[in-house]
């Protein structure tokens, strides 16, 4: 079964079917299915349906019923149809609302057909001034494109016009320093021929240097130019004018400085440095004047500093202070009175504390300026100093003076195109070494007069140090020009302080080469060159902190290997170890106290560490010594039991192995040791402290030693104590028949308490 739907095109395509869709399923609904009665037969047209104005769609059953099944989805259907409201009167007053609709857009349109009309009007209005305006805006875009081919005409002409300015201006500048550079104008040939040289006169001379610059530039360049030609001859005539009248001037000046109250260092900065301008001139443009006036600088230079420095070498030699003589070594002996070391006999010098030490001589490395020093003034105030000052002083103003001279000749006799060579330094050092030759052999003479003469070893020490003070100086400011003199200076002092070492370590070994028997009555004090021998090498230590140097670290060793050896050699004359053992803790003793005094402690230093090292061998020693003197027979008891027992008797700690067995020591032997040390130990502690006492006089070395000595004493009482412990105390109360002592030793603390007695003495 088909059925036909008409204006199927008005339906709507929402989710939900429309109210026209409604309609016509209702339209639908109504109407009846035909049945054919034979095959030929066609279905009746259906009476009840509109003629249809558009396509006629036949839809299935099953199109019909998948529609419906829509429908009734629908929200607004299912509510009609649960109402019980037929659809097609539903559908026909939707329609008829629709006609109504429509006759009042008609009419609400009728009216507001004048509003149309005019806004129809307006429009048209618009697009006529649109169309006028679209034709000045045409014409304006025209005007533009035109201006703005203009402009880039005017900026390609304006370019082009700074290209042609640039280019002229730079034709004009080489045109114009061409011009001033071979121009001689009368002003400048009046200036350079009739002035007279003063400080105006730098001016045209340094314009005629630039016209002469020019001129060689442009004659080096082959260029055919018809004003080289002309300016020529007048620049040559114009500089040899020039260079006669520097020379003349110059020279001049150069004779002020042979006045001899004259100082050449403000001569220099007020008026040579001030006309150095005119020395470069010539330097550049006229060599033979040039070395005249350097010739003579140089000649005149060199007497006024060889003169000055000489008379001040001389003065200052007046000033020198009693120096060290031959004998001054450390192994000369004051109190002989003839036939001494080095035989003959003189008076002691009246000061000598600054022959062995340094003193107040140490002050001369660390003053933080340095003053030379005024001979007249001295003089006056009859003022002597030591070599190591006037050393300092002379050096100090020679390097014053070069400094101020090679700053000087630098700025003098190097000229700017030299400069630019890099070969000024080269210049003014050949300069200087012409001209300070005189000094430097006068200040070689002055440290060599001393140098040969002297053996203070402390004050050539001071000079080397001092030397490399200079050294760094001149390095500071850079100076390089006295490395000469200063190494020359080296080589002088540091063989004679060499020299000087071998003399006192010949002086040492002559001490102890004498007659045995002499030398046999020697106390047991510090021997006199134990206490100048700390001194010295307490002084030369100092001096070698900074900077260290190998050669003097080797003299200290010598002297120390001799020290040594004299040391030995003297002690071997006493009679008895003992005595030997206290002279020699008492010279380590004196010469660590000095070394300490002196701020060298610790096993960092050297020395200490070696004089420490014999000092603490020989106490040990003289420990045991003293001992064996007052309480042997105890010592050789602990020693001769302990090995009997194997308890272990050299720890000297006291302890007792469990496992010794002391029952082959008999009980006569512990009662001869008790007996004796009961008896005897507070009178050998008297006569311990009395010896220590009368033997060290040293506050800190005798307590160190009484204290060794009683210590070592109680560690071996303990032991004792510990024996006899083991032999009888624990074997009496196990109820072994060892056998009891006749008497009982005297308790550790009893012995504590007498050895505290002794204590405080020092």
């Amino acid at each position: 079964m088909t059925i036909n739907i008409a204006d199927q095109a008005e339906l709507q395509t929402s989710p939900g079917p429309s109210h026209e869709e409604v309609v016509q399923l209702a339209k639908l609904l109504r109407k009846k299915p035909a049945v054919p009665s034979s095959a030929d037969e066609s279905s009746p047209p259906l009476s009840n349906t509109r003629p249809a104005t558009s396509a006629i769609a036949t839809l299935s059953l099953e199109d019909v019923n998948k529609q419906l099944g829509e429908f009734q989805e629908n929200e607004a259907i299912s509510q009609l149809l649960s109402q019980g409201r037929d659809l097609k009167e539903h559908a026909q007053d939707i329609e008829r609302q629709l006609r109504e609709a429509e006759l009042e857009h008609l009419e609400n349109y009728f009216q507001q057909k004048h509003r149309l009309t005019e806004l129809d009007e307006q429009v048209q209005d618009c697009d006529s001034i649109l169309s006028h305006m679209e034709t000045l805006l045409s014409g304006f875009q025209v005007k533009l494109g035109n201006i703005n081919q203009e402009i880039r005409d005017l900026q390609d002409q304006s370019v082009s016009m700074s290209v042609r300015l640039k280019n002229r201006q730079q034709v004009e500048d080489q045109l114009e320093r061409a011009i001033d550079g071979l121009a001689i104008t009368p002003a400048l040939i009046t200036s350079i021929c009739d002035h007279e040289v003063n400080q105006s006169y730098i001016e045209p001379l340094l314009e005629l240097d630039h016209k002469i610059r020019v001129f060689r530039h442009q004659s080096s360049k082959n260029r055919t130019i018809l004003a080289l030609a002309d300016t020529g001859p007048e620049l040559e005539r114009l500089r040899l004018v020039a260079a006669a009248k520097v020379r003349h001037f110059l020279l001049n000046k150069i004779k002020s400085i042979r006045t001899l109250a004259t100082n050449i260092q403000i001569l220099q900065r007020s008026i040579f440095l001030k006309y150095r301008a005119l020395n470069h001139f010539v330097i550049e443009r006229h060599s033979e004047t040039a070395s005249e006036i350097r010739d003579n600088y140089i000649f005149t230079a060199r007497l006024y500093f060889a003169d000055h420095f000489e008379r001040y070498a001389k003065a200052l030699q007046r000033l020198q202070a009693t120096a060290a003589e031959r004998g001054d070594m450390l192994g000369y002996d004051e109190s002989s009175k003839a036939g001494g070391i080095f035989g003959g006999t003189r008076p002691a010098l009246k000061d000598r504390r600054h022959i062995f030490g340094l003193g107040d001589r140490i002050h001369v490395l660390t003053r933080p300026e340095p003053q030379v020093i005024i001979p007249h003034v001295a003089e006056d105030r009859h003022e002597k100093f030591t070599f190591e000052l006037l050393f300092r002083s002379f050096n100090l103003a020679l390097i014053d003076n070069t400094t101020s001279e090679y700053e000087f000749l630098l700025q003098f006799f190097v000229s700017e195109a030299a400069r630019a060579r890099h070969s000024g330094a080269d210049i003014a050092k050949a300069i200087f070494d012409h001209v300070f030759a005189p000094v430097c052999a006068a200040g070689t003479t002055f440290t060599q007069s001393f140098v040969e003469s002297t053996y203070d070893a402390l004050g050539i020490l001071l000079c080397i140090r001092i030397n490399q003070q200079l050294i760094n100086e001149l390095q500071r400011r850079r100076v390089p020009v006295l490395d000469g003199y200063m190494n020359a200076t080296n080589m002088l002092l540091w063989p004679r302080f060499q020299t000087i070492i071998s003399l006192h370590i010949d002086s040492i070994k002559k001490v102890s080469s004498g007659n045995r028997p002499r030398l046999s009555k020697i106390d047991v004090h510090p021997h006199f060159v134990s206490r100048r021998y700390a001194e010295f090498v307490a002084s030369l230590l100092i001096l070698n902190q900074v900077p260290e140097t190998n050669i003097l670290d080797q003299s200290v060793r010598r002297l120390r290997n001799e020290l040594e050896a004299m040391l030995l050699r003297i002690s071997e004359g006493f009679n008895d170890r003992v005595t030997t053992l206290i002279f020699l803790i008492n010279n380590y003793d004196l010469i660590l106290t000095i070394l300490n005094e002196n701020g060298f402690e610790g096993d960092s230093d050297e020395e200490v560490d070696y004089f420490a090292r014999c000092k603490t061998t020989c106490v040990s020693e003289y420990v045991e010594e003293q001992l064996d003197t007052y309480f042997g027979y105890l010592k050789s008891f602990v020693i001769r039991a302990e090995s009997y027992t194997d308890l272990g008797g050299g720890h000297g700690d006291g302890a007792v192995g469990a496992g010794g067995d002391t029952s082959e020591i008999s009980v006569d032997q512990f009662d001869k040791v008790i007996a004796e040390f009961n008896a005897n130990f507070r009178g050998s502690l008297a006569n311990i402290n009395a010896a220590v006492i009368r033997n060290f006089s040293n506050f800190k070395n005798g307590t160190h030693i009484l204290h060794s000595v009683l210590g070592q004493l109680i560690l071996y009482y303990n032991r004792f104590y510990h024996l006899f412990d083991r032999r009888f105390t624990k074997k009496t109360a196990a109820g072994s028949g060892a056998g009891r002592p006749n008497q009982w030793p005297v308790g550790i603390q009893n012995v504590m308490v007498e050895i505290k007695k002794y204590k405080s003495n020092f």
